[in-house]
């Protein structure tokens, strides 16, 4: 007995077939989605959590390559928080390490442009930079916290 293809029927196979291809296509639709949604910054629903456990967010860059607005205070005020004392110079070397975007001369800028109302330097010689009021609270040591345990004052 020979097999005949035209004897069976494969209308619930080709069924089958296109409900699969169509929650698969969903599925991927759901996944891009979220993917687009997770590097734009915004959040997921409670129910997509588990599916997208695995997602990373890439960084996007402006298309003009520039920190945005707001963003060169706030990490140069974690500078100085994390390590008072330390030169210009050494606060540009160091920005690359908290924000990539930022311009290095825009740390020197912004320390110069706030001197005395956010920022103040160590007279006499003035190299030393400090956020306004830490200079009397701050450590002996530049650049070391005055509560950092990797750095126990002695």
């Amino acid at each position: 007995m020979a097999f005949d293809p035209e004897s069976v029927d494969l209308t619930p196979i080709i069924a089958a077939i296109r409900a699969a291809l169509k929650d698969a296509y969903v599925a991927g639709g759901k996944a891009k989605a979220t993917e687009v949604l997770l590097a734009l910054g915004g959040t997921i629903p409670a129910g997509e959590i588990e599916q997208r456990a695995d997602a990373t967010i890439t960084k996007i860059r402006s298309p003009s390559g520039k920190a945005p607005r707001g963003t060169v205070p706030r990490v140069l005020d974690q500078m100085l928080t994390d390590r008072p004392g330390l030169t210009i110079l050494e606060y540009e070397a160091l920005a690359p390490e908290y924000d990539d975007r930022i311009s290095i001369r825009s740390v020197g800028n912004e320390l110069r442009r706030f001197e005395g109302t956010k920022y103040e330097r160590d007279r006499p010689g003035g190299y030393q930079w400090f956020l306004k009021g830490q200079k009397d609270k701050g450590s002996d040591t530049p650049g070391k916290a005055a509560s950092d345990p990797l750095f126990p004052t002695l």
